[in-house]
């Protein structure tokens, strides 16, 4: 039996904004084989992060403790979010220059679609 997914969304300020953090967060997230996306927001950065509930906590865990030394984080938010099926792994930059990473897992590898 698969355990139930779960969807997360952050929303981080302070200094989080050119000092590495979304590389690191699709680190962890990826080490946790876990989907979903992060991108910098005129407030800080918005992340939501979608798997099993067990491999949720694990990352919340991880995250909070390994900051990138050069981020500040004055305050995070965290509540749940609608689920939705993702595919292929990319990294997507918007026509307004705003880079935004996609880690979605990759569920429907075999000819599917987003």
């Amino acid at each position: 039996m698969s355990e139930v997914k779960r969807r997360i969304r952050y929303r981080f300020t302070g200094i989080v904004q050119g000092v590495g953090f979304r590389p690191h967060i699709y680190r962890v997230a990826t080490k946790h084989r876990l989907g979903g996306f992060v991108c910098n927001t005129p407030e800080g950065v918005t992340l939501e992060v979608e798997g099993p509930a067990g491999r949720l906590v694990k990352f919340h865990a991880e995250l909070v403790k390994s900051f990138p030394t050069a981020s500040d984080v004055e305050s995070f938010l965290s509540n749940s979010a609608h689920s939705s099926e993702a595919s292929i792994t990319r990294r997507i930059r918007s026509a307004l220059n705003i880079s935004l990473i996609v880690f979605l897992k990759a569920s429907m590898m075999n000819g599917g679609r987003l």
